[in-house]
């Protein structure tokens, strides 16, 4: 597979319902962060709750 048809794998992988809740838990690195509307970090496997 080459970049771009790794880029939009990635990139469809992401845009199905059905898949996006285990995107981030899949795809995150070790320190990804989402910066909560409160300010409240929450990491991916905790934003899939």
């Amino acid at each position: 597979m080459n970049d771009k048809e790794a880029i939009i794998s990635l990139l469809n992988e992401f845009a199905n319902p059905k898949k996006m809740a285990s995107f981030f838990v899949d795809n995150a690195t070790p320190d990804f962060l989402f910066i909560r509307p409160s300010g409240n970090p929450i990491d991916a496997k905790g934003s899939n709750k």
